[in-house]
């Protein structure tokens, strides 16, 4: 693909976009993810056999910009789903059998005679995952997840996240490079930065309707010029990102996915706060969805890496 096509979707690109946003209203509205925060689930397993049915589990292998449609249609809505980690996965060619394979990418593990020993903090998707893929003395181990102590959290965005820990488990080679290591992870941080620009767009329309409907003083609040300014504020930056992530998404080289990660890192809190802010009083209830954003964006601009992580990465990649 050429510079000059690489913000743009392809005619199959779009199409799939379509799909996508159509599936997520019809099967994944923000109120489903309600529902399942009020049950205390981080988990949505039949939202992801739905998903392994329609075979979006395999978009990652068709490309990463395939799948970065996907995952910002998925974003507007939480949903629940284990596909930041299938995009990791995919870097190495796995994840089309709609099996989890979950990365501890901050391990502290040892490797003894084909066993593992070692911890894993706060591994996303431990709940979902049939496997952890782990980084041992400079090498990739996979191990079966009937061989973890998982010990779930209770993030403040209802999502699936453990502490995992292994005693001696069998664990067995995946692949001895470092550079493999390094794509797995950048692949999923493309994936989590898609869904991000979901979120944060999605926040961004429900606060647009919002002024354009909630009367002050008589009139509609969206008529005031500030509130004009702050919204065109919000645009701006979603607009930045977008350009960031499709880019990073058709040439996920590390300088690229951290421009994107830090970009979207600092968008997603500011509009997200913005967001709350233009709804007043109701925001601040649990009543209203908006309140979920923002608590979204709180988790998500810290995992895989924090704004600071990744200019200090971007700019050792230009050479600074």
């Amino acid at each position: 693909m050429s510079e000059n096509n690489l913000l743009i979707l392809t005619e199959d690109q779009q199409m799939l976009a379509e799909s996508a946003a159509e599936f997520v209203a019809a099967e994944a509205p923000v109120s489903r993810f309600r529902a399942r925060r009020d049950g205390g689930h981080s988990t949505d397993p039949d939202l992801w056999a739905q998903l392994v049915d329609l075979g979006w589990n395999g978009v990652a292998l068709i490309g990463l910009a395939e799948l970065a449609v996907v995952m910002e249609a998925l974003g507007r809505s939480l949903a629940q789903t284990p596909l930041v980690s299938v995009a990791a996965a995919a870097a190495i060619g796995e994840g089309e059998d709609g099996k989890v394979l979950a990365f501890g990418f901050n391990a502290s593990c040892s490797i003894s005679k084909g066993t593992i020993t070692g911890t894993i903090p706060a591994v996303q998707d431990a709940g979902m995952a049939d496997a952890f893929a782990v980084i041992a003395t400079g090498q990739m181990y996979r191990v079966d997840a009937t061989h973890a102590q998982i010990t779930p959290l209770a993030r403040i965005d209802c999502r699936d996240a453990a502490h995992v820990a292994f005693d001696s488990a069998p664990a067995t080679l995946i692949d001895g490079s470092a550079q493999t290591w390094s794509r797995c992870r950048d692949w999923a941080i493309v994936a989590q930065c898609a869904e991000m620009l979901g979120t944060m767009s999605a926040a961004f329309d429900m606060t647009l309707a919002y002024v354009k409907e909630r009367e002050q003083f008589g009139v509609k609040i969206g008529s005031f010029q500030v509130l004009k300014h702050r919204a065109v504020d919000m645009f701006i930056e979603i607009e930045l990102c977008r350009s960031a992530v499709m880019l990073a998404s058709r040439d996920p080289s590390p300088e690229h996915v951290s421009l994107a990660k830090a970009r979207c890192n600092d968008a997603i809190v500011t509009i997200c706060n913005e967001a709350i802010q233009l709804h007043g009083g109701i925001g601040m209830t649990d009543e209203h969805d908006i309140g979920f954003y923002l608590k979204r964006a709180m988790v998500s601009s810290q995992t895989l890496g924090t704004s600071a992580w990744h200019r200090d990465r971007y700019a050792r990649e230009r050479g600074y």
